[in-house]
C-alpha cells in the first residue's frame, strides 16, 4: 500500500512523514470494548503500539480509525473505530 496513490496524486511515499498521524494513546482510555479492538488488530499484525500513528478517516456512513507507520507514514490498515466519539 505505501506507494499507492490515486490516479492523478501524489504517490504516498512522496508523502511519508507529512502526513499528521495522531498517537493512539487518546483512544485506548476510552472503554474496555475500544482497548480490545485496538489490541486485537495490533497483535494480529504484530504492530507495537508505539510504532503506530492513527488518522481519523471521515467517510459517509460510517467513521473509521486508519493505522499509520509512524516512521514512514505508510498506511497499515483501517479499524472499525469511530475516532470521534468517546467509546468508538
Amino acid at each position: 500500500m505505501g506507494s499507492e496513490s490515486f490516479p492523478g496524486g501524489v504517490p504516498n511515499s512522496e508523502i511519508g512523514n507529512e502526513v499528521k498521524a495522531l498517537p493512539l494513546a487518546p483512544l485506548m482510555p476510552r472503554d474496555a470494548e475500544t482497548r480490545d479492538t485496538l489490541r486485537a488488530y495490533l497483535e494480529s499484525h504484530r504492530l507495537d503500539p508505539s510504532q503506530v500513528k492513527f488518522l481519523p478517516l471521515r467517510a459517509k456512513k460510517r467513521d473509521q480509525t486508519v493505522i499509520i507507520d509512524a516512521a514512514n507514514g505508510a498506511v497499515l490498515g483501517i479499524v472499525d473505530l469511530d475516532p470521534w466519539q468517546p467509546g468508538g
